[in-house]
This record gives structure tokens, sequence and C-alpha cells, in this order.
């Protein structure tokens, strides 16, 4: 009997040393070939704090995915600092988006838009599909697919590429199973390979606990299925050039007035009715109905409502 009771503490003591290490990044399930798998990456939010892009550099980082955007109104507010250093060190960059599943297409795509520059030599924007973390009051699957078409259309236009899609196994079975054909897919398995039916994928998130210099704390690491020769084509992949102009007839429209810049929406509601409104880029979303477009804008609107009613 105490055998067995020193047996049991001995395992017990050890699962949970083994559950501490793999905490603090000591220990992972995930250890990709580095024959196979040579291009390694990161993804960074505000929770890393401040970088030292260029001791990730020095490590071998090649590339990294780093946070811009999430919903109609939230901006990380280091997205900028990253950006620019990931730049400085020479780290090929992609900004990305986490889509949230009660918010309107049309309003995530013009936060992402807004704040995420159009640069040729950068990755495609990538899109953020899962349920953790997500809102819990959303309509239905097929009004999340719904509005991640919209999403991805005006990304899409806007940049001139095709978004890059992050999935997990559960927003892969309930969401995009079916729906990937044309994209880039960025899949995360954080226990083994990812699984052969989620299709041919561009990037593998492999563990969330990494430790890599130049980052206090644990960062999500990933690797890319390809030479290191073959990541920067991604930069021009479903290249049609930007669109500067989106006109009417879309979920919503850049407009300029003078040196600024104004986004128009006619975005879908709940309740049947639509929103819309312009608003300055550097105050958006424009989440409410209460959004005043300038002078400059109220006639045009005007007579755009004239010619819908007469018509």
């Amino acid at each position: 009997m105490r055998r067995a009771c020193g047996a049991l503490i001995a395992l017990a003591a050890l699962a949970g040393g083994l559950f501490a290490a793999y905490e603090w990044g000591l220990v992972r399930v995930n250890y990709p070939s580095y024959t196979e798998f040579p291009v390694r990456g990161i993804d960074v939010s505000r929770y890393q704090g401040t970088i030292d892009w260029a001791a990730v550099a020095a490590s071998g980082v090649s590339f990294a995915f780093i946070k811009a955007t999430e919903g109609g109104d939230h901006r990380d507010p280091r997205f900028a600092e990253n950006w620019a250093g990931a730049a400085n060190a020479n780290v090929l960059r992609g900004a990305y988006h986490f889509f949230t599943f009660c918010t309107p297409g049309a309003l995530q795509a013009a936060n992402l838009i807004a704040v995420v520059p159009v640069e040729p030599s950068a990755l495609p924007p990538a899109i953020d599909v899962e349920f953790a973390g997500n809102c819990r009051r959303w309509e239905s699957i097929e009004t999340i697919r719904r509005e991640l078409d919209v999403f991805l259309g005006l990304v899409e236009r806007a940049y001139g590429r095709r978004p890059i899609i992050y999935f997990t196994r559960e927003s892969y079975e309930r969401v995009l199973d079916g729906r990937l054909a044309g994209y880039a897919t960025w899949a995360r398995s954080l226990f083994g390979r990812p699984r052969s039916r989620f299709g041919a994928w561009a990037f593998w998130q492999y563990a969330h606990n990494g430790r890599v210099p130049g980052i206090d704390g644990l960062v999500d690491l990933n690797v890319f299925q390809g030479s290191p020769s073959a990541l920067p084509a991604l930069r021009g992949q479903g290249s049609n050039g930007p669109m500067s102009r989106l006109e009417g007839g879309h979920p919503y429209s850049r407009v300029t007035e003078g040196n600024s810049s104004k986004l128009a929406y006619s975005a879908p509601r709940a309740s049947g009715r639509r929103l819309q409104g312009f608003c300055s880029a550097s105050a958006l979303p424009c989440t409410r109905p209460t959004c005043r477009p300038s002078r400059a804008f109220v006639r045009p609107l005007q007579l755009r409502r004239a010619a819908r009613a007469d018509g």
C-alpha cells in the first residue's frame, strides 16, 4: 500500500513538473525538423511587450505575423512599433486581424484597412478565425460565413491580394471546411502535425509556448511549408494591384476629401436595417448611425438616396 501511494505521489509530481515546464516554455510537444521546415516565424501582439527585433532576427526568425486589429474597433497599441521594428530588422512581416463573430464583416475590414498600410513588400494580411476568445452571442454559422466572405472580399480588393486564413480544428470543422480553395492557409496544431483533411497549408503554428531571444516571455512559434526562396513569393499571392477607391455597390467605399481619407459604410444589421455613414479613417470604426458625414459629403449622399427613390 505504501509503495502504491509512493508511486502515485511520484507520478503526480512528475506530471506537475512536466506541466510547469510546458507552461514556462521549457518543453513542448512539437519539434518540427529544421531540415524539413527551415523557415521559422513567430506571431506577436501587445502581450509580448517591447520586442528587440534585431535579436529576434539574429535567432533565425524569418517572418512574423503582427496583430493589428480585432473586430470593428480594437487596435493593437503596439502594432506600429512592431511593424516598423520587424522591417528594420529585415524580418518579413504580415499583419493579422482577429475576426469576431458578432460584428459585421464590413466594419471589421474597415478597421483593418485603416490601420495596416498597403505595402507590396509585406505578406498579405492574415485573418484569425477561431472560437477561442471570441464572442458567444453570434447569430448562426451561416451568418459568420456570410460576414467572413464580406470581410475577405473587401480586404482582397483593398490590398490586391487574397488574405491568409488562420484556423483551428474547431473553426475549420464548423466554419471553413470546403471554403478555403484559392487561399493560403495558416493551421494551428499544437499536438502533432496539421491533419491531412485540412489540405495543403502554407504556415503551421506548432507551439504557443515558445522562447525566442529578444522577447521576454512566451511567444507563438510557426513554420513555413516551403524553402526560404519560396516565402517571398507569397507577397504577390493573388495580386491584381491594390484598389485605392472602391466604388458604390460594395459594403464600403474609401473616398478622399483634400488630404484626409474617409470611409463610407453600408453594412447589414441583425434588425434588418442598414448602417450607413461617413467617418474619418483616423476615427474608425463608424459603429452607429449617428456617425455624421462631413458637409462635403451630405449633398452627394442625399443625391444617391434620391436617385434610389426615383429608380
